[in-house]
């Protein structure tokens, strides 16, 4: 994967083909809302071919495959990494979007010590406890997206 911070452009190879992405710049009214808009295509293809030259030259866009999706983040787009808050017996892993997939063995092993031992012995994982947006502790956005 290929991301260009200034914007979030980035790109990557799946099942053979390049997936070009790029977050949208303004929320949309219902944040839910994955309906495809068309127009948002200009400053993507924009993107892909100043980027990355050889895509003008050897790529076809395929607008019949063309989706727009969820980036799943929390507010402070670090992981949610412990007990869901009044609701016993249940963990939370997640808010980190295609981070957490990347992250996911260290994460799975910090929740399992949770679990297991009642506190993490590899890493102080605290910034990560999902009580701290009623706290008013965000963790400082350091955001590749």
């Amino acid at each position: 994967m290929t991301i260009f911070l200034e914007d979030g452009f980035h790109l990557r190879m799946r099942d053979g083909r390049i997936l070009l992405l790029w977050p949208a710049e303004k929320p949309w009214p219902d944040p839910f809302d994955t309906t495809f808009d068309p127009r948002w295509l200009d400053g993507l293809i924009e993107r892909a071919h100043t980027r990355v030259p050889c895509l003008q030259r050897q790529c076809r866009l395929d607008r019949e495959r063309c989706w727009a999706g969820l980036y799943e983040m929390s507010p402070d787009r670090h992981a949610l990494l412990g007990p869901a808050p009044g609701v016993e017996g249940f963990w939370l892993i997640n808010g980190s979007s295609g981070h957490g997939v990347m992250h996911s063995p260290a994460l799975g092993q910090l929740l399992a010590e949770m679990i297991l031992d009642g506190a993490t012995r590899s890493l102080d994982v605290h910034a990560l406890r999902p009580t701290r947006f009623t706290e008013g502790e965000m963790n400082p956005e350091v955001s590749l997206l």
